[in-house]
């Protein structure tokens, strides 16, 4: 759905059957009238005025199952434009279609490794140490030199780019794949998260976190699932009156979030998931969890107790889904679960009824009052 309309949808498509470029698609479903957008959407704020939008044939060709397939032309040249400053991240203004690019690759890199070089191993704002390197190990002299020498032998792209519920900040994961072997890389690649205002100003990396999977809830609070230190935590990217940013990094909280979010409005639940593995409840097999925690977050709900405050609980096991014969990879199927406009469902992405013939396919989950 587009924005709260119950009219509209928006989907992404291809400008033409074969291209390598594509655009996106608002169609009333009532009438059936199309209005086309000339970028792809990414990711859209709450009332559907704006959104995020990214290459997604260079996100294909880096990262195998998060873009659209494109021809092996097209690969062959974002392999070659290792950093452009053509291309990052975009914003576009829905109602208009007018899209601008606020941030390039090339600026990204550009920025990052100044800090690096001069041996900038913490955030200026909150004093707490940038990840860097695998998982559990922070910025080292010894990291900031590798770094440096790969650079030059690193492609570099833009991904989980989303706007917060106001459509003002955006957060994405700035990723770099080396070829030399002397980076130490965290999961094959080297991630970094940042946000950004949608004027393009204020760039702030994160620390603290890898950055992986993220949303936004209410009042610029940013819910990060991060495997670093072993927890998830929340950063809180708040302005002030006097037009700057109050930037604070939150108590973690456990590790068992895969893909998190919040639900709709303040009420702090947060939805989530985890990747395929073999807990009591699925008497040994791999299968993938879903659950709902209930969050005491003192920006939104006032007081909090000292335990509310420190994570949050397991308030609602939701189900446990099996594993198809769905591989590993670019084509595992994880959950991914969205919540409605309402928060009564969630939506999911599973392969637990392969055995039947389906392969994977979307199932909708009623939640009930929560």
């Amino acid at each position: 759905w587009l924005g709260n309309s119950n009219d509209l949808i928006v989907f992404n498509a291809r400008t033409s059957p074969k291209a390598d470029t594509f655009c996106a698609h608002i169609v009333n479903i009532h009438t059936g009238h199309i209005r086309t957008l000339p970028r792809p959407v990414y990711a859209l704020s709450e009332d559907g005025k704006w959104a995020t939008s990214l290459n997604l044939g260079r996100l294909h060709t880096y990262r195998l199952g998060y873009g659209y397939v494109v021809s092996q032309e097209a690969q062959d040249a974002y392999k070659e434009a290792r950093a452009p400053s053509d291309d990052g991240l975009h914003v576009m203004n829905v109602e208009t279609g007018d899209a601008e690019l606020i941030l390039s690759i090339n600026s990204v890199l550009e920025q990052v490794q100044p800090g690096w070089r001069l041996g900038g191993t913490h955030d200026p704002y909150t004093g707490l140490p940038y990840a860097m390197g695998k998982p559990n190990v922070q910025a080292t002299e010894e990291i900031r030199v590798n770094y440096e020498n790969a650079t030059s032998n690193c492609r570099a792209w833009i991904n989980h780019a989303n706007i917060d519920r106001s459509g003002e900040l955006i957060t994405f994961l700035f990723r770099m794949v080396c070829t030399d072997g002397r980076i130490q890389l965290h999961g094959g690649h080297n991630t970094q998260q940042f946000t950004i205002e949608r004027t393009g100003k204020e760039l702030w990396r994160i620390p603290f976190v890898f950055g992986s999977h993220h949303d936004f809830g209410s009042k610029g609070q940013l819910l990060i699932c991060d495997n670093y230190k072993g927890g998830t935590v929340t950063a809180s990217h708040i302005k002030n009156k006097n037009g700057g940013y109050n930037r604070t990094i939150s108590t973690q909280m456990p590790r068992d979030f895969g893909h998190c979010s919040y639900g709709p409005g303040d009420s702090g639940w947060i939805m989530s998931d985890t990747y395929a593995g073999s807990p009591k409840q699925c008497e040994g097999s791999q299968c993938k969890r879903l659950f709902l925690r209930k969050c005491c977050n003192p920006h939104l709900h006032g007081n909090c107790t000292e335990n509310q405050a420190k994570g949050c609980h397991v308030a609602k096991e939701v189900g446990w889904f099996g594993l198809g014969t769905e591989g590993g990879g670019a084509t595992r199927s994880d959950l991914h679960p969205r919540w409605s406009r309402d928060g009564s469902m969630v939506a999911i992405d599973s392969t637990h009824e392969a055995n039947l013939g389906l392969g994977r396919q979307m199932y909708v989950v009623t939640l009930g009052k929560l």
